[in-house]
């Protein structure tokens, strides 16, 4: 995709990627370029091979405007997504230190762009942007936040609303491979109490499919699923079964029923803990 302007190089970082988890984590963690877009314009995109000229694009609209310092033992990164997406807002975060991995980016920079319609974020020596504070502001933040232990212990629902759920939800956006192994390992040889899903992404799973895990998990009652779960389940939940805990920001923020959870807490409801 190249720019509308001739007087502009072409490029070949642009994307057009209709999807807010898709356009957050292009941004921030490939280094690519996208903007929030409408679908339409995206498929203008991909006919033509021109992208309009704005937004994320250029380089002075991807420096950093909030800092936001972590004051955190135990990491719980989709908490910590969905805090940050409700008080940055249509704003792009500087997070200080932290060794995330690419699926945590991946989770945490889901939960941001559905609470505060976020499009990029930096991490302090770990986001290709952003080696150091200084090479992402020109000069002191607009604002500065704390996120502490107390803010994410505090997103997770009370034991009793807990307890009310139906489904048990894993994966919004879907899982990779790598997830089902850390997660999964925990439902062999058990049986699930609570109907217990896992959506999973298609090229992974097929993966998964010639795994020894993936009977395994059949045989503890985990359901297997490749769509988005938000999708599924807004339409297909019956009155009983209204009420999901998840540990996935993005559904959460989404899904009316859906309580957020720990991952320990998730395990606990599906009676396997």
């Amino acid at each position: 995709v190249c720019y509308t302007e001739a007087n502009v190089p072409e490029r070949d970082d642009l994307l057009g990627w209709a999807e807010s988890s898709a356009v957050i984590y292009a941004n921030s963690v490939l280094g690519a370029r996208s903007n929030r877009n409408s679908i339409m314009v995206d498929v203008c995109m991909a006919v033509t091979g021109l992208a309009p000229e704005f937004g994320l694009f250029f380089p002075e609209n991807r420096r950093g405007q909030v800092l936001v310092r972590l004051d955190i033992e135990k990491m719980d990164d989709d908490a910590l997504g969905y805090l940050i997406g409700k008080r940055v807002v249509d704003r792009i975060p500087v997070l200080t230190h932290w060794p995330f991995d690419t699926v945590q980016l991946k989770n945490m920079g889901a939960a941001m762009a559905a609470a505060g319609a976020i499009a990029m974020f930096h991490v302090e020596g770990v986001t290709p942007e952003c080696p150091s504070l200084d090479a992402v502001f020109d000069d002191e933040p607009d604002e500065t936040i704390t996120i502490t232990q107390a803010d994410l212990d505090g997103l997770r629902a009370e034991r009793p609303v807990q307890d009310r759920a139906g489904l048990v939800v894993f994966g919004c956006p879907q899982m990779t491979l790598a997830e089902v192994e850390q997660v999964g390992r925990h439902f062999v040889g058990k049986r699930v109490r609570k109907r217990t899903l896992f959506h999973v992404m298609p090229g992974d799973f097929e993966k998964l499919q010639q795994m020894p895990l993936f009977d395994e998990l059949l045989k503890a009652g985990v359901e297997f699923h490749q769509h988005c779960p938000l999708a599924g389940l807004t339409v297909r939940l019956s009155p009983r079964q209204k009420h999901v805990l998840t540990c996935s920001g993005k559904l959460h923020y989404y899904l009316q029923g859906a309580d957020y959870g720990t991952l320990e807490d998730l395990l606990e409801q599906a009676g396997v803990a």
